[in-house]
Order: structure tokens, then C-alpha cells, then sequence
């Protein structure tokens, strides 16, 4: 790097002027990381070069790294008007598009890269990525499929795969390709935890195996980040205020966002203050209320893990919150640093992040039963006395709950609203037996990916193949509005929970609605959130112990119409009651656990962070 940045300069130096001397030594400021002054010798090679085209491409790279994308659309526009057959700048034109939500014209613009340039196999990929995201599975899968022929050894055509699949139920068929994504790049932690996070999914695989598994990503990618030097200036006084710090990407209008909102918004200012770090562009009305709630507020987004580590060592966080685990958008790796002196993971996330830099995990014990889930995670564990979490719900689910459809139908709607990833073959056969026991019975089904012809008729089938009816199958795409969300679960009278995966804010949104929700208990924390809820709202009877007792509970209910629309009348109250709302109760609860973990830093300080 030296030498050739020596060699770079000295030309330069005879030569200012020197378009392409300017563009290959911006090229190199970029791989070593330093984006800023790359950008600046972009700029200065564009204006010198006599075809620009190449080197506008090559900035509006470096633009997208720093997620500046009006200026990479302003940018390329000129590029497109240029030279409108460059590929590169219909590629990169529409990734800014995508970033930007907007999806119709960034699908057209890949529609004509590959178009014109079928061999181009990221614009493919991307083109197959997008449509993944609007639902098109079979089109996505082809141009995904094809990609995968004109570059297989490209990381992010097997990612995209995977998630094709996983987003269509298709667990067994995702896992390969999340492996073969991290045998092309054994380095790359993003696409690795993507694997972890499918292997929640799938059922028949012990908590010791998904430690293993968990334990192997950190070795891998976070382990040899933790610094030797544990010494930090946080004053060890137990009792004084603590700064908290939280590194998460959900802070907005999102399934985390709903229970994250009431412990900022309740924690005992006297005892805590709240630094927020925040890992998405994106900013809505509940972002506002985060930011509004945090003493400090700062964007992590493109910043690299050493030097968001080392912000938040200069703030003097003294607990840092994880609230995203394995999922997408996370940033473990910051963890990985340990800029805090505690260190710890709630509610993202339903297993281990295998790091020895996470001291602890904050749960309950119906999710993980003392003593026999403790050996399934790296971190200690902390179980609040009362439920984990806390739902509030949003503004538009304040509607009236209608009465239960059965009423007056005489028909029992059945229906799930979780993520179709969550529905394995497994779960909608059986779900198919329950239809074939309760003939009387109705399924409703919501999702995105209902709107792909292939994707329904494969649910049909699986439905079928269990024993319903093709009369008692309705099957329906997603709703536009959170208000259409809400409604819909007046068309239902009793919620299905899948499994081994359990829904957890659907699964609040079907009570809150008035729905009764059935389900089935599992051995790890995934699958055992759902018991969690039931027996906190005193359903614990809702509640089976394997997939025969899963169809009867759900069958019984179903026959019996007045137990349904009691259920319904007062199950606002009975939530209201317990300790699943109590929003105070429960940040006093999170704050004493989080005193308690500081105490455990203060008092063991001879020896290190406890573990």
C-alpha cells in the first residue's frame, strides 16, 4: 500500500492533470478505507478525464458506501444521459433507487441492464434480489438462477438464494446455499449469521447443536476482535447513574421498535441515561420519539466497527444493549470490541450470539427453564421475574374488536399472519390435519408472498396433503396499511401459531385483537416465546406439548363458540391486566437487571467483566 500510494503521489506530482493516475489512486484510497479522500480524487479525475463515464461509476461505489445516495442518483443520471448502454451505471443507478424505496423504477432500470446485457451477472442478481422483495418468487429465482450460472462464485447470488427461499418457507432449501455463501467467503460474518438465524427455523436440531453453531461464528469472525486490554475509565461505583447504550437498527417503525418504545420511554431517568446508536437510514415518527427519549444520538451507518467501538468508548457507555442478534442489521462485531465494560442482548433474537464479549442475556424463565437452557449460551443469564418483553401496541391498532366471526357464520376462521419463513412444510400439513378434524373449519393465511402464484399453490398442496378441503383454504397478500393489518384480524377467530419458530408481535397483535392464539411449546427459546405469552395472559390451556395436542386444543376451541367470543369480549382487559402491558412493572424489572449487571462488573473488576 506504501509503495505504490509513494508511487501514485510522485506521478501526480509531475502531472496534477492526470485522469487516470487520479482514478487508480482513488481506487486505492477506497480499499484501504479511506472513502473520503478517494471521493475527492474521483471528483478531480472526472473532470480531467476525456471518457468519465468509468470513473463515475467508480465514485458513485464509494458514494453508496457512504449510503450518499441523492448524490450517486444526481451523479449517474448525468452518467445514464452520457452513455445510456453503460451497464455499470444502470447497475449502480438503480441499487441508489432500491436504498431509496423506490422499487418500480430501480426494477425497470435492471429490467434493461440485463436487457441489453443478459451476461451481466450482478444485475441479475440484484434484479432477482429485488424481486425477492416484491414478492415475485419464481422470477426471482430465475434471474437468481441464472446469475448463479454467470458468476457462481459470487457471495451474494447464494445469499439472495437463500433468502428467496427462507422468505418462501423453504428452510431445508435456504440452508445450503447460506453454507455455500460462507464457504466463498469463510470472512464474511453477515452472510454467516444469516445461516444461523435460517437454522432457528428448522426443527430437530438440540440447543447444544445451535451453540456449537453459534460458538463457531465467533470464533470465526468476533472472538479475536476482544481487545487484551480489558481496562476501562468507568468510575466502578454501584450505585451511581449508568450510561446505556443500545446499538440497534430498529429504531423506527418495526416489530423491535414496539417494545423498545416503553422501556426508553420508562426507565428511571434518576438511575439511567440512554445513549442511542443508531444502524438504519431510515427515519419515521418512532424514531423521533427514540431520539427524543436518548441524551445522545448518533448514526453508526457506514461507520466501521473499530470506530463505532471507539465512539462509544469515548461516550462512557458503562451497558451496552444489543437488541438485534443474528438478524439483519446487526452489528456484533462492534460488541466484538468490547467498548463497554458490560456487555449485553434482549429481544432481537431467539438463541446465543456465541460471543465471548456478550456477558449477558436478558429472558424469563418459561422461555429458558432454569438450569436446563443455561448450558445453550456463552452469555449468563438474566430472567426478569415476569415476562421478557413488553408490547405496546401502535396507534392504529386502537379499533374496536368486532365479534368473532363463528357468531354468526357458524364457520371457525382459523388464521396466521406470522412470516411465511416461519410456516415450514411441517407446520402448514398440520395445519392441514386441524382443517380435516374441524370440518366446519376455515384457514386464513397472509403474506407477501401470496401474491406469487407458485407460492400459493404450493401452500394449497401442503394443505391438502394434510387433509383439507381446497374450500376451507384462503390464502391472501399482504395488506398495504397497518390499519388493513389490524382489521384483518377481525376475519379470524382463533390465531395459529407456527412452530419451531414462534410468532411473537403477531401474536400480541392477535390478542390485542381479540383473537385466542394456540400454541406449541418447544424445547428452545424460539419456540418457546409463544408459552411465554399464553401463560403471562392466563391461556396456559392454549398451550399443547406436541403437534397431536397442538390439533386437539386448537379443534376444541373451535367447538366451543361461546369460550371463542368470551375470549374476545374481555381480552383487551386481560392484557391490560397482566404484566405483558405493565410498562412500569417492567422497567423497573429491566432496570433492577441492568443495576444488577453493573454491580457484578463493579464487584468483580479483579478478575475481568463477569461472564
Amino acid at each position: 500500500m506504501a509503495v505504490a500510494e509513494n508511487w501514485y503521489l510522485q506521478a501526480l506530482a509531475e502531472n496534477p492533470d492526470h485522469a487516470h493516475a487520479l482514478n487508480n489512486y482513488a481506487v486505492l484510497l477506497k480499499t484501504a478505507g479511506r472513502v473520503d479522500e478517494a471521493i475527492a480524487f474521483y471528483r478531480k479525475a472526472i473532470d480531467r478525464a476525456e471518457d468519465p463515464i468509468g470513473v463515475m461509476n467508480n465514485l458513485a461505489i464509494a458514494l453508496l458506501v457512504q449510503r450518499r445516495f441523492s448524490e450517486v442518483l444526481e451523479l449517474l443520471g448525468r452518467a445514464i444521459v452520457l452513455s445510456p448502454g453503460s451497464v455499470e451505471s444502470l447497475f449502480h443507478f438503480a441499487s441508489a433507487l432500491r436504498e431509496v424505496t423506490n422499487f418500480d423504477l430501480s426494477r425497470k432500470m435492471l429490467e434493461y441492464a440485463v436487457r441489453i446485457s443478459p451476461g451481466h451477472g450482478a444485475a441479475q442478481c440484484n434484479l432477482g434480489s429485488l424481486l425477492r422483495l416484491l414478492g415475485s418468487f419464481r422470477p426471482a429465482l430465475n434471474h437468481l438462477e441464472a446469475a448463479a450460472r454467470l458468476t457462481p462464485t459470487l457471495l451474494e447470488v447464494h445469499v439472495n438464494l437463500a433468502d428467496t427461499y427462507k422468505d418462501h418457507g423453504l428452510i431445508k432449501e435456504a440452508v445450503p446455499h447460506y453454507a455455500r455463501a460462507f464457504a466463498l467467503n469463510p470472512q464474511h460474518a453477515e452472510s454467516h449469521s444469516n445461516l444461523l438465524l435460517a437454522l432457528n427455523y428448522t426443527s430437530g436440531r438440540s440447543g447444544l447443536e445451535s451453540l456449537k453453531a453459534h460458538k463457531f461464528w465467533a470464533q470465526q469472525h468476533a472472538d479475536k476482535l476482544l481487545p487484551a486490554d480489558s481496562a476501562y475509565r468507568n468510575s466502578p461505583d454501584p450505585d451511581r447513574k449508568l450510561r446505556l447504550g443500545l446499538v440497534s437498527s430498529d429504531m423506527r417503525r418495526h416489530s423491535v421498535g414496539y417494545f423498545l418504545e416503553p422501556l426508553f420511554e420508562h426507565l428511571d431517568r434518576d438511575s439511567v441515561e440512554i445513549f442511542a446508536y443508531t444502524n438504519s437510514s431510515i427515519e419515521d415518527e418512532f424514531t423521533a420519539r427514540f431520539k427524543a427519549l436518548s441524551v445522545s444520538w448518533r448514526s453508526v451507518v457506514g461507520v466501521s466497527n473499530e470506530a463505532a467501538a471507539q465512539v462509544i468508548r469515548n461516550d462512557g457507555v458503562d451497558i451496552l444493549m444489543d437488541a438485534t442478534g443474528h438478524t439483519g442489521g446487526n452489528r456484533l462485531l462492534v460488541f466484538a470490541h468490547k467498548p463497554a465494560p458490560v456487555q449485553f442482548t434482549w429481544l432481537g433474537y431467539p438463541n446465543t450470539t456465541g460471543m465471548a464479549a456478550m456477558d449477558f442475556r436478558v429472558t424469563d424463565a418459561i422461555t429458558d427453564p432454569i438450569g436446563s437452557s443455561d448450558p445453550w449460551y456463552t452469555e449468563r443469564i438474566i430472567r426478569l421475574g415476569r415476562p421478557f418483553l413488553c408490547y405496546r401496541p401502535p396507534p392504529e391498532a386502537n379499533l374496536p374488536v368486532a365479534p368473532a366471526p363463528a357468531t354468526a357464520s357458524g364457520i371457525v376462521k382459523f388464521g396466521s399472519f406470522n412470516n411465511i419463513a416461519k410456516l415450514t412444510p411441517q407446520v402448514v400439513n398440520i395445519w392441514g390435519r386441524l382443517l380435516a378434524t374441524v370440518q366446519n373449519g376455515r384457514l386464513i393465511l397472509k403474506s407477501r408472498c401470496f401474491q406469487d402464484e407458485e407460492t400459493k399453490s404450493r401452500f394449497t398442496n401442503l394443505l391438502l396433503e394434510g387433509g383439507a378441503r381446497y374450500d376451507q383454504i384462503a390464502l391472501f397478500p399482504h395488506d398495504e396499511s397497518s390499519t388493513d393489518h389490524f382489521s384483518a384480524y377481525n376475519r379470524i377467530d382463533i390465531g395459529l401459531d407456527p412452530f419451531p419458530y414462534n410468532g411473537t408481535t403477531t401474536t400480541f397483535e392477535a390478542l390485542w385483537m381479540g383473537v385466542p392464539v394456540v400454541t406449541l411449546q418447544g424445547e428452545q427459546h424460539a419456540g418457546r416465546v409463544g408459552t411465554s405469552i399464553l401463560v403471562h395472559a392466563g391461556l396456559g390451556d392454549l398451550v399443547a406439548v406436541d403437534e397431536a395436542s397442538y390439533i386437539a386444543i386448537a379443534a376444541g376451541l373451535a367447538s366451543n363458540p361461546r369460550r371463542i367470543a368470551d375470549l374476545r369480549a374481555g381480552m383487551r382487559e386481560r392484557l391490560r391486566r397482566s404484566s405483558l402491558l405493565d410498562e412500569k412493572g417492567f422497567s423497573v424489572a429491566f432496570g433492577d437487571a441492568l443495576r444488577g449487571m453493573w454491580k457484578s462488573w463493579c464487584f468483580g473488576r479483579a478478575d475481568g467483566p463477569a461472564r
